[in-house]
């Protein structure tokens, strides 16, 4: 009975060195599944991470560019309405040099008409002072 007492020690010892090299093994498994796993996380949230950062970079760079382009937009057209203004401008002082350019020759045509008139009195009075002298004289020679 010892014997057998000793065998079944012995077959009980190796069922439990067989348990725990069972064991050993799927813990070494397992640990080694788990490290895949964990790995393979981190690989996902680095991608993740790359592929935000990309994604954001590009809204970024898009910005920038709707900005540059606004800002553009904005000189464009702050560029047109001081050329449109400047052009207004031009235009009104030709108009303003125009309408004095017309009052001065209306001024001149006047003055010449004035002087037109006074050196058409001035011949006129000449002429009815000869008139008026020849009369004299014929009065003169009338009456002698």
């Amino acid at each position: 009975m010892s014997e057998m007492n000793t065998e079944l020690e012995a077959l009980e010892q190796a069922a439990k060195t067989y348990k725990q090299s069972k064991k050993n093994t799927y813990e070494k498994e397992l640990t080694a599944l788990n490290e895949q796993l964990d790995f393979k996380r981190t690989n996902a949230k680095q991608t993740k991470t790359k592929k935000e950062i990309r994604r954001s970079s590009k809204k970024r760079e898009k910005k920038a560019e709707k900005a540059e382009k606004a800002e553009k937009a904005e000189k464009a057209e702050k560029a047109e309405k001081a050329e449109k203004a400047e052009k207004a401008e031009k235009a009104e002082k030709a108009e303003k040099a125009e309408k004095a350019e017309k009052a001065e020759k209306a001024e001149k045509a006047e003055k010449a008409e004035k002087a037109e008139k006074a050196e058409k009195a001035e011949k006129a009075e000449k002429r009815s002072i000869i008139v008026i002298s020849e009369k004299v004289s014929e009065k003169k020679i009338a009456s002698l």
